[in-house]
């Protein structure tokens, strides 16, 4: 997997005030971050280096947005989880 991402590293954080970010695991074979972000709020366009899951525990949706104009519009019941592969700018 090469070397880790540190939390400082990692592109795409958050940037309103509402958000919580921590990191759970970053070890030499992965790295866990969780994520709570407040409604219609928005990362800024970044690319992660590797493939990443993202889950889902609440009610609620949002949208990935490629650079070449798609918008993919990932919703959630309760628990769920899609992939994302890595180098995509979104």
């Amino acid at each position: 997997m090469g070397t880790p991402l540190k939390a400082e590293e990692i592109a795409g954080r958050p940037t309103g005030p509402a958000s919580t970010r921590r990191v759970l695991v970053d070890d030499e074979k992965m790295q866990v971050t969780y994520y709570n972000f407040a409604p219609v709020e928005e990362t800024g366009w970044h690319t992660h280096p590797y493939d990443y899951v993202v889950v889902t525990f609440d009610q609620g949706q949002f949208e990935l947005q490629t650079t070449d104009g798609k918008v993919n519009r990932i919703g959630s019941n309760g628990l769920n989880h899609n992939l994302v592969r890595g180098g995509m700018r979104h």
